[in-house]
């Protein structure tokens, strides 16, 4: 038996069948690595266009609650609310560029802060007389207590489908191992390393 086992390893090693395996064992993971970089990037950029969509519609609606707050022919009350509205809008911008120069400096604590700011600041707008942004209640609390997890399991901001910390990482790899398509291609290349080796 042991006569047998060291042949067929012996013809293994020199038919570069055991090379093949371990090249194949070290490119796959590279290939994945490189492929969450590439998604991590886009979700990136995308956040960024939301939060430059963002910053676009509230700083259009600062001129009108600027001259609704000192306009003095308004009751009293009615220009109260146009300045709370206007100090609330500006606490949002401010989260806004917190949160993008997060992102660009891939900083997830800082992103997760920001977030949870503006997501409190958007309530308070939300309870005001005449809010400027219409949002879900549901939506904000759902992302509240999104960020608050994250916050508290030193979690990052990422795409789940393309995170690299390490167990959202691992378990994106089991997934993509369990695949009926890469088990085929597995098995492709298995045989074929196997028949050039025979």
């Amino acid at each position: 038996m042991k006569t047998m086992i060291a042949f067929e390893w012996h013809r293994w090693y020199r038919s570069k069948f055991v090379w093949g395996l371990a090249l194949m064992a070290l490119t796959l993971p590279i290939l994945f690595f490189w492929f969450s970089q590439v998604g991590m990037s886009q979700y990136r950029r995308r956040l960024i266009v939301e939060i430059n969509t963002q910053e676009t519609t509230l700083s259009a609606m600062v001129p009108t609650y600027q001259a609704l707050s000192k306009n003095t022919d308004l009751p009293r009350p009615e220009r109260q609310n146009a300045k709370k509205t206007l100090s609330l809008t500006y606490s949002i911008l401010d989260a806004l560029q917190e949160q993008h120069h997060a992102i660009t400096r891939r900083q997830s604590p800082q992103y997760i802060t920001a977030v949870l700011k503006q997501n409190a600041q958007t309530r308070k707008l939300s309870n005001t007389d005449q809010p400027p942004l219409i949002v879900d209640a549901h939506v904000l609390a759902a992302q509240k207590e999104q960020f608050q997890h994250l916050q508290q399991t030193n979690g990052a901001f990422e795409d789940l489908h393309y995170t690299l910390q390490s167990a959202g990482f691992l378990l994106n790899w089991q997934q993509l191992l369990a695949r009926p398509i890469t088990i085929f291609l597995a098995v492709a290349v298995v045989s074929t390393l196997w028949i050039t080796a025979l």
